[in-house]
């Protein structure tokens, strides 16, 4: 199994993106050249999501109800599933609903645990 050095940003619920704040050791296969990697701060249990954990992330500006994604609102980022009929627009985790102006950034193809 062949390793690459993957740099990522910090994604904390709530907050702005930390861009390019270092970097990780992983699978060749888990991650294409077109997808981002994010680290994980915080925890969602709903969505079984801990502190450390690494999201591999294709960029996206569409994505299936259900799909659990990346964006933005306000400048500040989220994790969650995206839910999109009617025209609304929501985010959900946690037993939460993010509503209003949701950017879709990209969507979670895998998750690496435990690497904090």
């Amino acid at each position: 199994m062949a390793l690459q050095t993957v740099p990522y940003d910090d994604l904390r619920p709530g907050e702005p993106l930390r861009t390019s704040t270092g970097s990780a050791l992983i699978p060749s296969e888990v991650i294409e050249p077109h997808e981002r990697l994010y680290r994980f701060r915080g925890s969602l249990h709903d969505l079984g999501l801990s502190d450390g954990d690494l999201l591999v992330a294709e960029p996206r500006r569409s994505a299936a109800s259900g799909e659990l994604v990346v964006v933005s609102a306000g400048g500040n980022f989220f994790v969650g599933h995206w839910w999109k009929k009617h025209g609304l627009k929501q985010l959900r985790f946690d037993s939460e609903i993010q509503e209003g102006k949701l950017e879709l950034i990209a969507a979670v193809n895998a998750i690496l645990r435990g690497t904090s």
